[in-house]
Order: structure tokens, then C-alpha cells, then sequence
């Protein structure tokens, strides 16, 4: 396998991913950096070694899940909209998606320059409007250039108390519909009750280091292995697909996986 966890539950990214090759979607519009829309744009995918590779099906029958790691920082327009599409996969497939820990602009980053914050806020009815049209949400987001950090670090003491993707939607929801600063503890507190968590626990764990520890193992697994950008979704320890796929591109990465586990993949 390429991972394992350690004390606390949390998994530790081991080893680098040496192959890249293109997959080809096929011709599907795509979101691409900058809040623009292009057409007949392919995404980049990887495939790990076959000896990290993991045996899965999409198939109801027998039920076999397909599990599906998501690099993502919260602030990040592409990785909220990809997770309406992988809502959709839940629904009509067999797979388990789990959240990482990834970082657009650290702390401590120079600031933004204007040319480029104001190309974003230029960008932004596109984006409400394709969010709308394409993925059926309504936007309503946050304030801009807030610091993701304890959010993420929130989503790691979340995953150790088995409520991970619950935190995850939820304050994915928060920032992106209903416009609250995810940067503020108080915020997360409340956020993380409504899921299930304690509040003095959470809070702390904001502040404990092997949390924080967590976010930077996590985000530096992604650097290793080429990542530099998010959405990054890793389809059964095997396939690396960079960007907000459309719903139709996300099944055929499933259909892929499905034939690998039957015996019929390129590997075979």
C-alpha cells in the first residue's frame, strides 16, 4: 500500500509516483485556473506503480467500493464544484471519498498581486453562473484571501473522530453558500457541533500540533508527488485526475477502475 497511519489515526503518504502519462476524457468543457472556461482540454492523470495499486470495482454487484482520495483547500472555487459531481458518483456508485489536506496559499505567502485579484473578481459572475448552470448551486461565498489553515486542521481532528467527510461538507457549505469566514474558531466551533464533534475538544485540537503536523504530511505527500494544484482526485490508489472533471469524465476514470479490477485494464 502507499500509506499508512500512524498514532493518531492519521494516514502517512509514503513513496513518489514515477509515471505520468495523458488520459483522454474526450472533448469535455472544463474548468481550468483563473475561473475560465475552455473546451477540448485534457487533465493530466497518473498511475501509480502496480504494486501500490488497489483492487476495486464500481460494481453494485458484488458490492465492491472504489475509493477515491480528494486533495483540496477549502477556499478553492474547482474543489467545491468537484465535490457536487462527486455527490453525484456516491449516489450511483459504490465509492469512498476522503479529504486531504492541501494548501493554495500557505501562511506567510507575499501578497496577492492586484493585477491577478483583480482578474479573479472579474472571473466571478462566469463562475457563479457556470456553479448555477453546470453543477445546480447556487453561490454565496466567503470572504476572499481568509486563511484555510484551521479549517484544515479542524478536518484532521475530524477524520480521527470518524466524522471527516461530515466536517468536510459542512464547512465546504459554509464558506461557498453561505458565506461565513472559515478562518474564525468560533465559526469552525459551531460548524463542527452541527456534525457531531464536542466543542472544547475541537478547539483544542486546533492548537495541538500533531493536527497541524497532519495538514503539512499530508500536503507534502501531494507535492511529492507532483501535485500542485487542486482539485487532485486519486481513483483507487491508481489513477491521478487533476481539476473539476465534469460528471462524465469522473465515471469513465470509474469505468477504467472497474476494468482493471476485471482483468481487462492496460496492465493486464
Amino acid at each position: 500500500m502507499w500509506a499508512n497511519a500512524d498514532k493518531y489515526g492519521h494516514r502517512r503518504f509514503v513513496g513518489v509516483c514515477p509515471r505520468l502519462s495523458a488520459f483522454n476524457f474526450g472533448k469535455f468543457d472544463q474548468l481550468q485556473s483563473g475561473f475560465a472556461l475552455q473546451a477540448n482540454q485534457f487533465s493530466i492523470i497518473m498511475q501509480l506503480p502496480r504494486d501500490r495499486a488497489a483492487s476495486s470495482s464500481i460494481t453494485k454487484e458484488p458490492c465492491m467500493t472504489t475509493r477515491i482520495d480528494v486533495w483540496s483547500d477549502f477556499v478553492c472555487p474547482f474543489c467545491f464544484l468537484v465535490s457536487a459531481s462527486l455527490a453525484r458518483l456516491q449516489q450511483a456508485h459504490d465509492v469512498a471519498i476522503t479529504w486531504h489536506a492541501f494548501e493554495l496559499r500557505p501562511r506567510g505567502s507575499p501578497p496577492m498581486a492586484a493585477e491577478y485579484r483583480a482578474r479573479i473578481e472579474a472571473g466571478r459572475p462566469q463562475l457563479v453562473a457556470m456553479a448555477r448552470e453546470q453543477y445546480g448551486l447556487e453561490l454565496n461565498s466567503g470572504p476572499f484571501g481568509i486563511d484555510s489553515r484551521p479549517a484544515l486542521i479542524g478536518e484532521q481532528y475530524a477524520v480521527t473522530q470518524g466524522r471527516g467527510n461530515a466536517y468536510h461538507d459542512a464547512v465546504a457549505d459554509a464558506y461557498w453558500l453561505r458565506a461565513q469566514s472559515i478562518d474564525k474558531r468560533e465559526v469552525l466551533a459551531e460548524i463542527a457541533e452541527s456534525v457531531g464533534l464536542a466543542r472544547a475538544a475541537f478547539l483544542a485540537a486546533l492548537d495541538a500540533p500533531e493536527y497541524d503536523a497532519a495538514v503539512d504530511a499530508e500536503i507534502a505527500w501531494a507535492r511529492d508527488n507532483q501535485i500542485s494544484g487542486v482539485p487532485a482526485l486519486v481513483f483507487a490508489d491508481k489513477y491521478l485526475v487533476v481539476g473539476a472533471q465534469p460528471y462524465p469524465a469522473l465515471e469513465q476514470v470509474l469505468q477504467q477502475c472497474a476494468a482493471d479490477a476485471a482483468g481487462d485494464g492496460p496492465d493486464q
